[in-house]
């Protein structure tokens, strides 16, 4: 049976975690939890490494870095 496969979990995260995951899911067009599974596995090394939406993901996250920080130094 399918359903065996998977067990189901109650998580408490953060507010702003489940809004950047949410955010994340609906640029990639998957559900949260097929998010989380995805970044869960390639935690473990499970992963094939980055797709393009992740180096696109992560590009967007060093760029609003680098601008907070411009921002504060001035």
């Amino acid at each position: 049976m399918e359903e065996d496969r998977y067990t189901r979990i109650t998580l408490r995260i953060p507010t702003e975690l489940h809004a950047r995951l949410q955010r994340s899911a609906d640029q990639a067009s998957h559900s949260m939890n097929a998010e989380i599974i995805t970044r869960l596995a390639q935690s473990y090394g499970e992963g094939k490494g980055l797709d393009a939406q992740h180096v696109e993901e992560l590009a967007e996250v060093l760029a609003e870095k680098v601008a907070d920080r411009l921002t504060r130094g001035k």
